[in-house]
């Protein structure tokens, strides 16, 4: 139990929040769970249905999270479509345990669990020219995936699944925040995206670097540890597999 009695702040979404905080009990920690980031359906469903309505014409489909796995499927099951004979990738084992769950195979993963070695390693680059490809995301983030497969010729749709936000009840969270703080009552906080690296943030008052001083600051992957220095100024512990499975072996190795 190599976190016996650390208090450590659990920031992913609601429905995410209970399997990470169950494994860090496992290994003695108390979590503490505050939500600092939603998920919602998108604005706008057209461009998704009008993608999945026309599906056949894509060569791949391309799904960087789970939660886009989950939203993407459970909207095509909605407008009663499917993926077909559509080549699957997919970036982390999170996302393909949930493509499994509805039996679709992943045919391609990149062996790093991040945007740059997905384009490095996708299979045909350089030469995508004729390929086309969706990739059904979030309405936040790095465009960097279709940026740089576009330049080698491929043709990418970007169609929005769901939507990232900071939490309605910010006020109430902040204000828990800094009774969390004020008293003493954590010891590592958890980032697992850059959104949620920004929400932190805009939830702390200007006393931001002296309030964190004395907590560790633990991150998935580069560029949440990215976001933590530019918006925290702050990084005690990146995980070296950019998994949840990464950062919790990550904190006990520390």
């Amino acid at each position: 139990m190599n976190l016996q009695g650390k208090k450590i702040l659990v920031t992913r979404s609601k429905h995410q929040c209970k399997s990470f905080s169950d494994e860090l009990k496992k290994l003695g920690a108390i979590p503490i769970e505050l939500p600092l980031i939603e998920i919602n359906p998108p604005d706008s469903w057209d461009d998704f249905d009008r993608a999945f309505k026309n599906i056949e014409i894509y060569d791949w489909i391309i799904f960087a999270s789970a939660n886009a796995v989950e939203s993407t499927l459970k909207r095509a099951e909605v407008i009663g479509s499917n993926l077909g004979k559509i080549n699957i990738a997919a970036i982390g084992p999170a996302t393909m345990k949930s493509l499994q769950k509805y039996g679709l195979t992943t045919l391609f993963s990149p062996n790093e669990f991040i945007a740059e070695t997905l384009v490095k390693e996708f299979p045909g680059y350089p030469n995508l020219s004729g390929k086309k490809i969706l990739w059904t995301k979030t309405n936040i983030g790095r465009t960097y995936i279709a940026d740089e497969l576009k330049k080698v010729g491929a043709d990418i749709d970007i169609v929005y699944c769901y939507k990232t936000s900071e939490p309605a009840n910010k006020n109430e969270l902040a204000a828990k925040l800094k009774n969390l703080l004020d008293k003493k009552e954590i010891d590592i906080i958890t980032l697992a995206s850059s959104q949620t690296v920004k929400n932190l943030a805009n939830l702390l008052d200007t006393n931001l670097k002296s309030s964190l001083s004395h907590i560790l600051i633990a991150v998935i992957g580069p560029q949440t540890s990215e976001a933590a220095i530019k918006y925290l100024d702050k990084i005690d512990i990146e995980a070296k597999n950019y998994t949840m499975e990464g950062l919790i072996e990550a904190l006990r190795q520390y």
